[in-house]
Order: structure tokens, then sequence, then C-alpha cells
């Protein structure tokens, strides 16, 4: 069908699993297992999501698939091959699990935020436009980015594309923009921490994952 993108059979061994796109706090080896147990049954799976970036194949999403095809045995894994840099594979993978997956834990999302602010391309842009991106509150990004040392009184990029100095709020972004924000997530965590805002945790309520979109990341 045209514009779908065909899934490639990809070396495990050229995926490069080194560039800083993991956007869990650890893999769940009970999720490795069950995937493996499935793989073994001939259960189809989705392609894994990556970036080509010269040589390098920086993996972007299907973190357990691709441990349960390794403890599998499996040499190659169908993936979804996109061009695109490091930084790319990073802003996906921050999103990546927002409505799909093992339902994420706090520590999760706050990886996947700390992941955004520490990648060079995208920490200028605005909290509401991380927070977008990571499904979280745009208060669990400021928090986030306050205590990582990041100046808040600096210049940010809006979603329209203009910097807008974040200590006036007379120069924000357009007071539209942030009323149309909806955070686009429902699996949250009620585990309680202190720098996930209370507002993601109180969404965490009747989340069921439908079942053609359980595959973690």
């Amino acid at each position: 069908m045209k514009g779908v993108q065909e899934a490639e059979s990809v070396a495990i061994n050229t995926i490069r699993l080194d560039g800083g796109t993991q956007a869990r706090e650890s893999i769940d080896q009970a999720t490795v297992d069950s995937y493996r147990s499935a793989m073994e049954d001939l259960v189809g799976f989705p392609p894994l999501i990556v970036f080509k970036e010269g040589e390098s194949m920086w993996l972007a999403d299907g973190w357990h698939r691709l441990h349960a095809a390794m403890a599998y045995g499996n040499e190659y894994i169908a993936c979804d091959v996109r061009e695109g840099t490091l930084s790319d594979a990073i802003l996906y993978a921050a999103g990546a699990n927002k409505l799909h997956g093992l339902r994420r834990t706090n520590a999760d999302k706050r990886r996947a935020v700390e992941m955004v602010l520490g990648c060079e391309k995208w920490a200028g842009r605005s909290d509401r436009w991380i927070a977008d991106q990571c499904g979280v509150s745009h208060h669990t990004v400021e928090k986030l980015r306050t205590s990582g040392g990041q100046n808040a009184h600096v210049e940010r990029t809006g979603k329209d594309g203009k910097s807008y100095p974040v200590a006036d709020k007379q120069h924000r972004a357009p007071e539209k923009e942030m009323a149309q924000h909806q955070p686009a997530v429902t699996d949250y965590a009620n585990a309680d921490d202190s720098v996930i805002d209370k507002k993601d945790e109180a969404n965490a309520t009747g989340y069921t994952p439908k079942m053609e979109n359980v595959w973690a990341s």
C-alpha cells in the first residue's frame, strides 16, 4: 500500500543500544519472558522502530521485544527503519509508550523527560511542548528542568516555532496554544513521587490498554 513503510529484516547486532534512547528506568524481565514465550508460539510482533543515521541504527521503540528476540536466539528482527538522527530517536523514544505497552511508572515518565531535557536539540523547547511529547504534565517538566539545574529564565521555543523569554509572561507562547494543550496520556502509575505532578497521578484510574497495542517498548 502506498505510503506504508514496509518492515526490514535487520541484524540484531547492528542495532545500537548505547545512545541513551531507553525511555524506561529498567527492562522488565517478566515482560521479556512473556514475549519470548509468545515468540515460541509464533505470535507476531510489531516491528521495532529504529532511526538510521549514517551507519548507526538507533533503537527508539521495542526494547522488550528486542531482548525477547535475543533470548529466543534470533539473529534478525523486523524493523521500521526511519531516516533520522540520534536526537530524533531520543524524542521518539520519550513518547513511545504514552498510550501503549507496559504501563509506565513515575520513574519511567521522569526518565523520558530527562532524556529530552538532556538532548541539546530539544532542551530549548518549551515545557509544554516537551510535556506533550513525553505525555506528562508541563508542571512535571518544569520541576525536572529546575531540579536538573537548567536556568528557568531563558528563551524557549514554543509550538509555533518562535522563541519566548520564559521570565516574561507577556511574551510567552500564545495563551490560545496553552489552552489547547491536552496531554495525550492515560497510562499513569499511582506510585507516590514528589517530582511527578499530582495531575499526572490523578489521571491514573480506569486505564486498560487495547489488546492490539499492548507491546511494551
